[in-house]
């Protein structure tokens, strides 16, 4: 399965010229399916190559272009399942297949750059995290996001097991009131208190209490105070509710995620730590969807497709909305991003701002909401495309920075 985040988007935006083709299908995990969408395949390369000789491409050429997407219908490991949907781009340069976790449309375009549009329907926003397992044996810290992850090393000096922390004398006649400084959000007041006799067990809970106060400080130190970035703690419980306890770091999310973790992968932390956010990049979606209810109205929001272009290709966008349809087509200054001309209905290539020689203007355009996402992604802005009934919007909607 292949992620499609940013980096993706951006990538392949970056490629233009004619021509280009982008294919897109649904696949199906019963072996029985298997030949339908084999021809479903080829039933979309001979649209496309059809469009490609209408446009003024060599039938020998079209036909070099297409030649590795059509032997892709009688590759076997591309159809032994897993994915739901395939994403395929063709251009002079080679071609490049996507296999995603959504079904895709049934869908051939040919133009002068890649048609990214359906491909939102499986954007991923990029969202980097921090996730800390904490245990006793051995502490590690990683650095993550869906398609990568990493250990960071904690500051020198920062124990990573509880036998690397100062022994207390646990002969000593009474253990005193114990002021950690420089944790927890009231720096220099105790954080927690152990009158007795002595023993080892007084000691034992000193001991734990030093090394998470201690490898909390060091992970603020890694991560920075001021950072937003999500934090997911991961361990035993009561080791959990000691860390939070203690520690400063305000992006600790409320998700828990209890028990052991001596024994799982750096990448096995970072799947945990996704299961933990599911819910929260959930939230962030509906926050945003009331946003835009928000401020519907006020200047701060459109809907109508070139002026949400516009604004995009600006750097003025920071939420857009989309449904899972396609259009409106509009002629585009691509020195601009100005819409010249609104099309009727979808032209026959996606081109622009001018058609090739000898093909009708009226049959060029592209789709002004593809381009707006890849112009609000590019710029740093969020894209949400909603591809069930349950579109909070028809065609595109979008709030804007100011």
């Amino acid at each position: 399965m292949d992620i499609v985040n940013r980096e993706t988007i951006v990538r392949l935006a970056a490629v233009s010229g004619w021509p280009s083709v982008s294919i897109y299908l649904p696949t199906h995990h019963r072996p029985t399916q298997a030949e339908p969408d084999r021809i479903r395949l080829r039933n979309l390369v001979s649209e496309a190559r059809q469009a490609l000789i209408a446009g003024r491409l060599r039938d020998t050429d079209a036909d070099a272009l297409l030649a590795r997407v059509s032997t892709l219908s009688t590759t076997k490991d591309l159809w032994s399942g897993g994915f739901e949907g395939l994403a395929i781009f063709v251009t002079a340069d080679g071609t490049e297949v996507l296999r995603v976790d959504t079904p895709m449309p049934e869908r051939a375009v040919v133009g002068d750059r890649r048609y990214l549009r359906p491909l939102f329907a499986v954007y991923h926003r990029d969202m980097h995290f921090w996730a800390l397992a904490l245990d006793k044996n051995g502490v590690r810290l990683v650095h993550g996001d869906r398609t990568s992850v990493g250990e960071v090393s904690l500051p020198a000096g920062t124990p990573v097991r509880l036998e690397d922390e100062t022994k207390y004398d646990i002969h000593d006649v009474a253990l005193r009131f114990q002021t950690i400084p420089g944790v927890g959000p009231e720096q220099g007041r105790g954080v927690a208190q152990y009158h007795g006799h002595g023993g080892e067990k007084d000691a034992d809970k000193v001991s734990l209490l030093q090394f998470i106060s201690d490898v909390a400080r060091g992970v603020t130190t890694v991560i920075g105070a001021q950072s937003t970035e999500p934090l997911v703690v991961l361990g035993v419980d009561y080791i959990v509710d000691a860390y939070r306890g203690v520690a400063s770091y305000a992006g600790i999310v409320s998700e828990r995620l209890d028990g052991a973790t001596g024994h799982l992968s750096a990448t096995e932390i970072r799947d945990r730590a996704l299961t933990a956010l599911t819910a929260r990049i959930a939230t962030t979606t509906e926050a945003d969807i009331a946003e835009l209810a928000e401020k519907t109205g006020t200047g701060f929001t459109s809907a109508d497709p070139a002026e949400v272009l516009a604004a995009a290709a600006a750097g003025r966008v920071k939420t857009l909305f989309m449904d899972g349809g396609a259009g409106p087509w509009g002629t585009v200054d691509r020195s601009t991003l100005v819409v010249s001309t609104v099309c009727d209905g979808q032209p026959t290539y996606l081109r622009d701002p001018a058609a090739p020689e000898g093909v009708d203007e009226a049959q060029c355009g592209w789709d002004l909401v593809d381009l707006a996402t890849v112009e609000t992604i590019t710029h740093g802005g969020t894209v949400h495309s909603f591809t069930d009934e349950g579109s909070p919007v028809s065609g595109v909607a979008a709030v804007f920075r100011y």
